[in-house]
């Protein structure tokens, strides 16, 4: 049997040294038929000499003269050059563990119906190194989905097909479009997972992913809840709906940021005539939202109204 070539996709953007690591361990993987699409997105260091000191025919290097700012664009340039039937990705900072092809390959392929596998993660903090533990979600899967668990696209394994047939990356979003697309993938295709970290986030060298401003992420969020609300309401209901409006809303009030806590209740209210979430806004208006919110709710319960 003819085994599938499988493009790893990487966007980079000043990142050399890191890219580095992040190349090697695409070439590493104990699968061999691979192609690694490194997508230069206006990178300003040494990028082009540290691709060029790869000598491996299966390296694709795609440079764009202008930063795009925006992470879904290299994305979906490297889908579109590349030659796999099966696509992976891979942030520069990130890298994979040399096994994690091969195993979700197998998984991949075992199923014809199966068209995205994914796998745990480890996490790279300033603090250590820690498992982050995915939802075992397994078949289809799209009621689950949209209530957008975290997950990131270097656990994905998926077919080329899928990512065309379901849409490219949003390349209008700063952050979600990973969730985006993930959502609209399990519309259309069944989902397998592996219960095993083989691949390695990095969050101690991520400073935009921590720095960036954390009104433009609800922000995105609050956009992201908005395009999927119709389907959240014919899937799941109306009370998980108003949960998700709720979670942005206190959060968002956590953060100092009023307005933003205001405006997902009211909308919570329009969208779910949840007269509660109207009235919370009130509270919202008087000041009076934290004192309701640790009153009724046990310090738990608070705690999954964070995002």
């Amino acid at each position: 049997m003819t085994k599938p070539l499988v493009s790893v996709i990487i966007p980079t953007y000043n990142r050399a040294e890191l890219l580095k690591r992040a190349i090697e361990s695409t070439l590493a993987q104990t699968y061999k038929n691979i192609q690694v699409v490194v997508v230069d997105d206006g990178s300003e260091d040494n990028t082009p000499e540290v691709v060029r000191s790869f000598k491996d025919s299966r390296i694709k290097y795609i440079r764009l003269q202008k930063n795009s700012g925006r992470p879904a664009i290299p994305r979906n340039i490297g889908v579109m050059n590349s030659d796999g039937e099966i696509l992976a990705f891979l942030d520069s900072d990130d890298y994979f563990l040399p096994e994690k092809t091969e195993k979700q390959i197998e998984v991949l392929m075992s199923s014809e119906g199966t068209g995205l596998v994914y796998c745990d993660a480890l996490i790279e903090t300033e603090n250590g190194t820690k498992l982050a533990k995915m939802p075992e979600l397994k078949g289809y899967v799209y009621k689950e989905m949209l209530k957008f668990p975290k997950m990131f696209l270097p656990i994905v394994l998926v077919k080329k097909n899928i990512v065309l047939q379901s849409g490219l990356l949003d390349e209008r979003k700063i952050i979600g479009e990973d969730t985006k697309f993930l959502v609209r993938a399990s519309r259309i295709t069944s989902f397998d997972y592996i219960p095993e970290p083989l691949c390695v986030i990095n969050r101690k060298s991520s400073l935009e992913r921590l720095t960036m401003n954390t009104k433009v992420q609800i922000k995105e969020f609050l956009t992201l809840l908005l395009e999927f609300k119709d389907e959240i309401l014919r899937e799941l209901g109306k009370e998980e709906l108003s949960f998700r409006f709720n979670r942005l809303a206190w959060t968002s009030y956590l953060l100092g940021y009023k307005n933003l806590a205001l405006k997902s209740l009211i909308l919570s209210f329009l969208y779910t005539k949840n007269i509660r979430d109207f009235a919370k806004a009130i509270l919202v208006l008087l000041n009076l939202y934290e004192k309701y919110m640790r009153e009724k709710y046990h310090p738990e319960k608070l705690e999954e109204f964070r995002i």
